[in-house]
């Protein structure tokens, strides 16, 4: 079969949604509780959507949770050198960050998980509405941090494996950039449309969930480095060549 690319799965997993009324019937009970104000408060209770709505296609995708394979210890000891080169990058990024364009991509991109629940709690009071006023200004500003809101997305799949510590996540991120990229610049395009934001955000979980089946069912590792190649003046990203 053709191979499937990470910034096709958003616009896929709204086919997904409006074809399986199970899972729509899911989403839309989630959206509703999340315009109750207490789920604002309480970053555990939005988590738990996504994570029970991220698990529930899987197991429709053919992928039982439970028998997720978790990193061997080779695979291990990988990691542990993919963080540590990461972590000594972020570091030297701090240092050269540009602190108006890291305002205006904390005021137009969506709150992580890795922030703390205060931090979380007023990002995303803040960002809703300025985000749903203002649609294209976070795809501009989201692009930056494209990588991060994959790594977010996949979050309940990192935990199945093992990849719990999100400096483990965020090196696995940046081990495959280009695929985390593709994947987060497209969930913004989608969550940029005016008033659906918090409806499209639980697509972003349908769709990274569906990205997580095909690489279960593809026994794709995630702490190997993407490999990207030049054609001409086209860029091809190897490691996620997933098939349905």
């Amino acid at each position: 079969m053709a191979p499937v690319i990470p910034s096709s799965y958003p616009g896929r997993a709204v086919i997904y949604v409006v074809t399986h009324l199970n899972i729509l019937k899911l989403v839309l009970r989630y959206f509703v509780q999340e315009i109750i104000p207490v789920y604002w408060i309480f970053r555990s209770l939005t988590d738990a959507h996504h994570r029970r709505l991220f698990l529930d296609v899987l197991v429709l995708r053919g992928v039982d949770p439970a028998k997720v394979s978790r990193l061997s210890e080779k695979e291990k000891l990988e990691l542990r050198v993919l963080t540590s080169n990461n972590n000594a990058k972020v570091e030297k990024r701090k240092h050269k960050e540009n602190p108006v364009l890291a305002a205006g991509v904390w005021l137009f991109t969506p709150p992580l998980k890795q922030d703390g629940r205060i931090a979380y709690f007023v990002h995303r009071i803040i960002t809703i509405p300025i985000r749903s006023v203002l649609p294209f200004l976070p795809v501009l500003f989201g692009a930056i941090k494209s990588g991060a809101v994959t790594q977010n997305a996949l979050t309940p799949y990192f935990e199945l494996k093992g990849i719990e510590e999100p400096a483990q996540q965020a090196a696995v991120g940046e081990a495959h950039k280009w695929s985390f990229r593709q994947f987060g610049g497209a969930a913004l395009v989608l969550e940029c449309i005016p008033i659906l934001t918090l409806f499209l955000q639980f697509v972003t979980t349908v769709a990274a969930a569906m990205w997580a089946a095909d690489m279960e069912k593809t026994e794709f590792s995630l702490v190997k480095r993407e490999r990207v190649y030049q054609n001409g003046n086209e860029e091809a990203v190897t490691s996620t060549n997933h098939t349905e």
